[in-house]
């Protein structure tokens, strides 16, 4: 999956590439600008480098923020151009300027648990065992509206996340440090 994930970035990549400025000359520089959900930080980032490694004189600059926040900039007038939204209707929101292109990853809701998982945590409803703490990512955010429509699908969670936190890095987070004990999130 990464391998190929890998290879549409690349190639959407490429093809941004190909719509700026023929750099013809050694000294002549290309930008290209990429607004992505927060989410995608890493492994953006190590692609960002490995297509500037692929096409030298070509900085790719990435602002990583929440897909709304994003959706709205670009509706601003913002320059950018490649956007990758963690949800559909962001990707809605934002092509009021530009051209939608079909998607070429999606994220899919997981129950993260920590590598001991003291709990025995194996089936969502193990959420709502007595004195386990989850969390998930705040509802307006599209990590939370996949949570809340996951967890509203499955039926059988009663219990309530200890936190809601805005970004699914921040989820990730309190999991690793041991302050949660399970977390849904993509």
């Amino acid at each position: 999956m990464h391998k190929r994930r890998n290879k549409i970035l690349i190639a959407l990549l490429a093809i941004s590439f190909l719509s700026l400025p023929s750099a013809s000359q050694a000294n002549q520089k290309a930008t290209l600008t990429v607004f992505a959900a927060s989410s995608l930080a890493d492994s953006f980032t190590n692609l960002g480098k490995t297509f500037e490694k692929a096409h030298p004189g070509t900085t790719v600059i990435f602002s990583f923020l929440a897909s709304p926040t994003l959706a709205t900039q670009i509706n601003a007038g913002a320059p950018v151009d490649v956007f990758v939204s963690a949800s559909s209707k962001d990707m809605q929101t934002a092509s009021v300027r530009a051209p939608i292109y079909e998607g070429f990853v999606f994220n899919r809701m997981v129950l993260a648990v920590p590598v001991k998982n003291p709990f025995k945590i194996v089936r969502i409803k193990d959420l709502n065992r007595p004195g386990l703490k989850w969390i998930q990512c705040a509802h307006e955010v599209p990590c939370g509206s996949a949570a809340d429509a996951a967890l509203e699908s499955d039926g059988t969670v009663t219990s309530k996340p200890v936190s809601l936190e805005p970004k699914a890095s921040g989820v990730i987070a309190k999991l690793m440090q041991g302050e949660v004990d399970a977390a849904i999130v993509y």
